[in-house]
């Protein structure tokens, strides 16, 4: 286990997301590209031919982001078939495509898993806790950002059932045209890991 995911043991991984919300870049061309564990390449900020794409930024060993696993699933079952384009994003630079291939397998993933080597997507979103799900609508603008749901009100400080379901409810609205009533919530979970420095580097 990497002292990072200690993080969440010690409560400083929960953050308030802020920056300058994404706007969509100018072209296709300027989007990021990465390979799925399954080989395939992928263009998440390209909404173009989808409703709306959701983005749940994840860490293979950070309980909360597992534990959200079933309900991803769920959303994914039921907004896929509506238009709207589901992703697995590892934030985790170092995670290897057979450990994240036996992740999706050990947590019923068969949506698109991507391994986020360079944050590409980690920046450009402004993440830095995972969980962190992100709805962007069919303009490549980012409609709504932060937590799945209230399952936990602090680290360690579970909830029997969560009260609010922002994320579901984000989907929702952006698939029927509406407003999103919660844009950006706060975020509770694991600190997205720094990429490696060069002196890290053999």
């Amino acid at each position: 286990m990497k002292m990072v995911r200690s993080l969440l043991l010690f409560g400083i991984a929960s953050a308030l997301l802020g920056g300058t919300a994404y706007a969509g870049p100018a072209t296709a061309a300027s989007m990021p590209t990465l390979t799925a564990i399954d080989g395939k390449t992928y263009q998440p900020l390209d909404v173009t031919n989808h409703k709306a794409a959701v983005l749940v930024f994840i860490l293979q060993d950070c309980p909360i982001c597992n534990g959200y696993a079933p309900l991803v699933r769920r959303l994914a079952a039921r907004f896929g078939p509506a238009g709207v384009r589901f992703y697995i994003v590892h934030v985790d630079p170092s995670l290897s495509v057979a450990d994240a291939r036996k992740h999706a397998s050990d947590y019923g993933y068969t949506l698109p898993v991507l391994i986020d080597r360079k944050h590409e997507l980690v920046t450009a979103l402004h993440v830095g806790v995972a969980p962190t799900s992100i709805v962007l609508g069919q303009d490549g603008a980012v409609k709504y950002e932060g937590r799945i749901d209230d399952q936990y009100a602090g680290i360690g400080k579970p909830r029997t059932v969560a009260t609010t379901h922002e994320l579901q409810d984000a989907i929702a609205s952006v698939i029927d045209g509406k407003p999103v009533a919660v844009s950006k919530t706060r975020t509770i979970g694991c600190a997205v890991p720094d990429l490696p420095s060069k002196s890290d580097k053999p």
